[in-house]
């Protein structure tokens, strides 16, 4: 009976703690890194659907005006603080991230950064980042720029967008 209970405090402890998206390592990034690439693994829309279930869900269907015989699909997810947008062209089996605000701790971002994140540590975990004492960082990597902001020297809120020019700062 003892053995038991010690194989089912094994299964909840260890068995039920795998997430594709979970940012369980905290392996040094590049800023342009994370800004590429917030999330953990390839986007899987289910997926993220399922483990995002406090998130409210919209699909629209997006017609490209260079052919109008293609459907592509916005996904946006969003609720209070936090809206994320994906973007899936039919003719690629590849999801996009067009936009992202993260205000919330719940959302599960790439090697552990989420709001209420210390600037130390965030510094810890974004190899280059930016020692600016200024409550708004903002770093544009090619095609995207990031915005971080601080509150009381904590992570407040994080943006991605597309940026209007090709800079690297």
């Amino acid at each position: 009976m003892h053995r038991f209970f010690i194989i089912i405090i094994f299964f909840i402890s260890f068995g039920c703690s795998s997430s594709t998206y979970g940012p369980e390592s905290h392996e040094q990034l590049t800023t342009a890194e994370f800004i590429k690439k917030p999330f953990t693994g390839e986007i899987n829309i289910e997926k993220f659907r399922k483990e995002n279930r406090n998130l409210k869900y919209r699909k629209y269907i997006r017609t490209p005006k260079s052919n109008p015989s293609m459907v592509d699909t916005v996904y946006r997810f969003f609720s209070g603080k936090n809206n994320i947008l994906f973007y899936k062209p039919q003719q690629k089996d590849e999801v996009f991230l067009i936009n992202l605000t993260v205000g919330d701790k719940k959302i599960r971002l790439k090697n552990s950064i989420k709001p209420g994140l210390k600037k130390e540590n965030l510094h810890k975990r974004l190899s280059d980042f930016p020692s600016a004492k200024n409550d708004t960082v903002r770093v544009t990597h090619h095609n995207k720029t990031g915005t971080f902001i601080f509150k009381a020297n904590k992570l407040e809120k994080i943006m991605i967008y597309p940026s209007k020019g090709e800079k690297n700062q």
